[in-house]
């Protein structure tokens, strides 16, 4: 899943999760002394123990929310998407799904058509990756001269709204449910703003289910422009288990190595993929490409120096790559 880098302010100014720290943190000092003072007890709980525990219980719950990027609660803001069925930041398709999405500044019928999806994330887009895919976006359209549609992948919810589908905590979640409800929206899109072209891509999962979209549903993207692509779900995941203790199995994700033989033939693939990634190896895109080479698919791969795996999708390079596809 990507996200923004964070920043430092100067000064001794807090921002609300370390505010909250702070003062959770003082609050669990006093209460500690208290409980050195009181007289000790051998069975049972008093009333004072049970508030004790649920104030460092709510405390800690609304600390993880806001490094979390979750606080306020979702409930507290203003309707967006699906969830306010507002047709600037969400569509209905043919079978009554609803994905919520981020479009351009620049977003008019007639353009090029670029649909993109998110990383992985348990489910959830929070504010900072949301903000930075808003920004990726419009650099992107500008570059591009195509309007560009940030997708709320099918299960998840977030500042953007939530989409129609189902999302897993573990992220186990690249199924054909999933892809038929991105190539619905898609389809959607394309009759709302008559595209000269279309490109499907996301980064990560995303990449992952953008690789799916054009095995499955062939006529739906003219390309694909995948970053960071877990194209092998099987050996990626083998590697997250020894470099992340990535341990629990996936069983219900497809391979988009495995659904190569769906991509028709005038569908050009291109992959993208930092040097310095960790997560989604440079191999992985590597062997994906090179199977759908020997398909006789148009298919090409670029590595770009010092790019990691939350970065390569912003990198010089792959908007390059993403400019080509529309040529």
């Amino acid at each position: 899943m990507t996200a923004a880098d964070g920043g430092s302010a100067a000064g001794f100014a807090l921002d609300p999760a370390h505010t909250l720290l702070f003062e959770a943190t003082l609050y669990d000092r006093l209460w500690s002394k208290a409980d050195r003072r009181r007289p000790k007890r051998t069975v049972g709980l008093g009333p004072s123990d049970m508030v004790s525990i649920f104030i460092r219980v709510c405390s800690f719950a609304t600390i993880l929310l806001c490094l979390l990027g979750v606080w306020p609660p979702l409930s507290a803001r203003a309707a967006v998407g699906c969830d306010a069925n507002d047709p600037a930041s969400s569509l209905r398709t043919a079978t009554g799904d609803c994905l919520s999405f981020r479009a351009s500044s620049n977003a008019r019928p007639g353009l090029p058509l670029i649909v993109f999806m998110h990383g992985d994330g348990g489910a959830f887009v929070n504010d900072s990756t949301w903000a930075a895919l808003g920004e990726g976006a419009d650099a992107l359209a500008a570059a591009t001269a195509a309007t560009f549609v940030v997708l709320v992948r099918p299960g998840y919810s977030g500042p953007g709204g939530r989409s129609s589908g189902s999302a897993k905590p573990n992220d186990d979640d690249y199924t054909a449910e999933n892809a038929r409800l991105v190539a619905d929206a898609i389809t959607a899109l394309k009759l709302r703003l008559k595209p000269t072209r279309t490109i499907v891509g996301g980064t990560s999962g995303g990449a992952a289910m953008a690789a799916l979209v054009i095995a499955r549903y062939p006529g739906v993207a003219d390309a694909a422009w995948l970053v960071a692509c877990p194209c092998q779900i099987q050996p990626w995941r083998a590697w997250r288990q020894q470099s992340a203790n990535r341990n629990r199995p996936w069983s219900a994700s497809l391979s988009p190595d495995e659904s190569l033989a769906g991509v028709p033939r005038g569908v050009r693939i291109a992959a993208v993929v930092g040097d310095k990634d960790q997560n989604t190896l440079p191999r992985f895109s590597e062997a994906y490409v090179a199977a759908a080479k020997a398909r006789g698919i148009d298919a090409s791969l670029t590595i770009v120096p010092g790019a990691t795996h939350g970065s390569a999708w912003r990198s010089r390079e792959a908007a390059t790559v993403l400019s080509s596809l529309l040529r």
